[in-house]
């Protein structure tokens, strides 16, 4: 079984965190300055095998080329959906949304880490 990971925005030091569950159940690190979570989805990006996290922005051939947080050149005026169409968001876990951008993200390249 793999490890629960998230990421958090640090609004202090602009930058991005990283902890696992057992760190966030313990407590370690101040949670209240974060924003933007999310949940490492067990993927990895095709070239770097990068672990790939919710709200991550990949190209065609299944590599990282951002996220929604950082990357809002990427997306539309809406700022909810891409600018190049051919790009997908890893949308969050648990929905339905996640079995269709899982299924894209393998057929792109992108490896699973089960």
């Amino acid at each position: 079984m793999r490890e629960i990971k998230f990421r958090a925005w640090d609004k202090i030091i602009n930058e991005w965190v990283y902890f696992t569950l057992e760190e966030l159940c313990n407590e370690v690190g101040d949670f209240s300055i974060m924003k933007n979570w999310c949940q490492y989805t067990g993927l990895k990006d095709k070239k770097t095998l990068t672990e790939i996290y919710e709200y991550d922005i990949l190209d065609v051939n299944g590599n990282i080329i951002g996220n929604m947080f950082e990357n809002k050149e990427l997306l539309d005026e809406t700022e909810k959906d891409l600018k190049d169409p051919t790009n997908l968001i890893i949308q969050r876990l648990g929905t339905s949304a996640w079995c269709t951008t899982h299924y894209a993200a393998i057929s792109r390249g992108c490896t699973d880490s089960e």
